[in-house]
């Protein structure tokens, strides 16, 4: 199932993480951002067009700026999932064996998660021949932007985070404050309430001290939000953000 075969994923991504350089691991931070930003801006057309409008000057000033920086991210992208394809390799190899029970639960994740426009399987590219060839988790490339497990390295624990989000109820400025007692790679993240990842306000690894990040709200609905700060992928604070205007 989904639930078993992520964690699995995500396990053997939090080994690579450990022997990533630190200038590498902080290029596919910015790169996992990059992508997630073009994946709600795919949504954000896709919206317009079930609506029957037509695409916002914004949304089109968005889509021209990330077209221009596309081929560069998947160039850096490519030249990662070479330069770490061996360790990649070996740690697909130590999972091999259940990929042949996985092969139907994979197939149901690609249905459920893949965009409704994307070619069918045989169009698409294929990675790990003979191995692990699933095309879209299994590639070097998505492998690589996996979000790691949280290491069970004792010096690597959750650190201490002190998060505020203020004005609360808010208009359509806010501000995101929080105070690390150690370093730490940190992603912070706006949800819907049911869940929906709306925006990667930042990722990356910073030191101990005090953080903040600003946060426009003006093209969001008046309703509840919900402002996540992670530590490779798990949760490590979170408070309720109320838009009223």
């Amino acid at each position: 199932h989904e639930t078993e075969i992520l964690p699995v994923l995500r396990a053997q991504r939090a080994k690579l993480e450990e022997r990533l350089e630190p200038a590498d691991r902080e290029t596919i931070a910015k790169l996992r951002q990059s992508f997630e930003e073009l994946k709600a801006l795919k949504k954000a057309f896709r919206d317009s067009k079930k609506r029957g409008e037509e695409p916002s000057e914004e949304l089109l000033e968005k889509r021209k700026a990330w077209g221009e920086t596309h081929r560069a991210n998947h160039e850096t992208l490519k030249a990662l999932a070479e330069k770490y394809g061996p360790d990649i390799d070996r740690l697909m190899e130590e999972i091999a064996e259940a990929h042949e029970r996985w092969r139907s639960d994979l197939e149901n994740i690609r249905e459920k998660y893949l965009p409704e426009d994307a070619p069918p399987p045989h169009h698409r590219r294929r990675g790990w021949k003979g191995k692990l060839e699933e095309p879209g988790l299994m590639r070097k490339s998505r492998f690589l932007l996996l979000e790691p497990a949280a290491s069970t390295n004792p010096s690597q624990a959750t650190p201490d985070l002190k998060l505020r989000v203020a004005p609360n109820p808010s208009g359509d400025l806010n501000r995101i404050s929080y105070e690390l007692e150690q370093a730490a790679q940190i992603r912070v993240e706006l949800r819907s309430e049911e869940g929906e990842l709306l925006r990667v306000v930042f990722e990356g690894q910073v030191a101990a001290g005090a953080y903040q990040h600003e946060l426009d709200l003006s093209e969001l609905k008046n309703g509840v939000y919900v402002v996540t700060v992670l530590q490779q992928g798990q949760p490590i604070a979170s408070q309720k953000l109320i838009l009223s205007r």
